[in-house]
């Protein structure tokens, strides 16, 4: 995670994270979608309450993943699949400082996010396409080691 102003007297800051998530979905017929994203999410957050000790922060979220997995059938005849997602939604953030070098932080929002992709039977010789939407709350627990970071009141 990489933040522009995690301790500083800024109002605005962008936060832009990289990682990974698993995440599995289930269809109407019972079938489940297994899915691995490597996944990129961009904060754009406001800074309401920026004080040395302290930071409140809130905002848009874009999250862009993009993954592999499979779909386990009933039927036996399980899917590989790849996919694309794209999410949006609210976030706040509150970032709590201890001394000059670490500030711990936790983000909570939520995420509206649709995903396309493609299936392939490991069977048989054909394709599946398949789309979606979600949408859930998260909770993100941080420890963020801050470098050149000095507040200074405006």
């Amino acid at each position: 995670m990489l933040d522009t102003a995690v301790a500083k007297n800024r109002v605005f800051n962008c936060r832009l994270g990289l990682g990974f998530e698993r995440k599995n979905y289930e269809d109407e017929d019972g079938d489940t979608l297994e899915i691995d994203n490597f996944v990129i999410e961009n904060d754009f957050g406001f800074g309401a309450v920026r004080t040395p000790k302290i930071r409140f922060w809130l905002g848009p979220e874009i999250k862009i993943a993009s993954g592999s997995g499979y779909v386990d059938t009933d039927l036996d005849e399980d899917v590989d699949d790849n996919l694309v997602s794209v999410g949006i939604g609210p976030v706040l953030g509150l970032n709590f400082h201890a001394g000059k070098l670490v500030t711990r932080g936790i983000k909570t929002g939520l995420l509206f996010e649709s995903f396309v992709g493609r299936g392939e039977h490991k069977t048989r010789d054909d394709a599946v396409d398949f789309t979606g939407n979600d949408s859930y709350f998260f909770i993100n627990f941080a420890i963020i080691f801050r470098t050149n970071n000095v507040y200074k009141k405006k």
